[in-house]
């Protein structure tokens, strides 16, 4: 035998055939149910860590909305204070939301 025929063989364990409860005991969800549930479950898993392997951004509702930069510049510019730091935070707002509309696309 080859060296991967030994080492399938010692991986490999063939499963055991439960032990029959009887025809009438009730044996929890039907099998399709079972393996669409594990489908999804897989399905999605894979999605979310291939986007973040990948680094793909999966987009948001928020991120789609066109005025989402313009709303967040405002609130930043709400926030700054009056007086002598306002001129410098007003144009860290406006970078900030240019920068928003690049990475928007």
């Amino acid at each position: 035998m080859s060296l991967w025929a030994h080492l399938a063989q010692s991986f490999w364990e063939e499963a055991e055939t439960p032990a029959s409860r009887g025809a009438n005991a009730a044996t929890g969800a039907p099998a399709f149910l079972r393996a669409m549930v594990r489908s999804v479950v897989v399905g999605s898993t894979a999605m979310v860590l291939t986007a973040q392997v990948a680094g793909i951004h999966l987009a948001a509702r928020v991120d789609a909305d066109p005025s989402y930069c313009v709303v967040q510049s405002e609130q930043c510019k709400r926030a700054c204070p009056t007086g002598v730091g306002n001129a410098s935070c007003v144009q860290s707002c406006n970078l900030q939301r240019e920068q928003c509309r690049r990475d928007q696309g």
